[in-house]
């Protein structure tokens, strides 16, 4: 091999090597891009999430648009989180007292969706043991829906001041809490989670 023909070889695997890494650096930049400056959400996602709306059916205040936030992030690993915010507070008009979060995961696969869940009940109640005054009451009764479920009640000086709804379809995860609004019986529980499994048995 002549001494032209190395120096054509290595400048070509200099371009190849450059190439890559660009190539992996505009993938490196999107992720970011994405994550911190995450497209809107889709026109089907509120689908997928417990909306003022939908609590209205069950004693819930009469929603004001101005007061609820729906946004959705996609993750590193492909995974995608849909965020749904409402809280009176932001509602000049709200008579009652309501502050209600869901957060939809949508995984990969059933397995991390199962992690996923697990590790939303344990955050959670990690959270509420720093809360002074505050309890998370296991109420294993209460939600029969999904491939798995958990709920529990939170309680304040004795007193019980909403919900934590946790829901595993599939490779969907579906987080809601609830305060200033209680669900005590399990047809009203599973009523209101029931739309967002048969959501995610359409999309599987």
């Amino acid at each position: 091999m002549t001494s032209s023909q190395r120096r054509t070889i290595f400048i070509l695997a200099g371009v190849s090597l450059l190439a890559g890494m660009g190539v992996f650096g505009f993938l490196v930049w999107t992720m970011f891009r994405n994550v911190m400056q995450p497209p809107p959400p889709r026109g089907d996602d509120r689908r997928l999430v417990v909306t003022a709306e939908a609590l209205q059916e069950f004693g819930g205040p009469t929603p004001n648009p101005a007061a609820e936030e729906l946004t959705a992030i996609g993750q590193f690993d492909g995974s995608r989180n849909i965020n749904y915010e409402y809280n009176t507070s932001k509602d000049p008009n709200a008579e009652t007292r309501l502050v209600t979060s869901t957060t939809t995961m949508v995984h990969g696969n059933a397995l991390s969706a199962i992690q996923a869940f697990k590790m939303q009940q344990f955050a959670t109640k990690a959270g509420v043991k720093l809360a002074r005054g505050a309890q998370l009451i296991d109420t294993p009764a209460l939600l029969t829906v999904g491939d798995a479920n958990y709920a529990g009640v939170f309680r304040h000086n004795n007193e019980s001041s909403g919900n934590l709804l946790v829901v595993r379809q599939g490779r969907y995860v579906f987080t809601v809490v609830l305060i200033g609004l209680v669900f005590d019986e399990p047809k009203e529980a599973d009523a209101l989670m029931l739309p967002l499994v048969e959501e995610a048995k359409k999309r599987s």
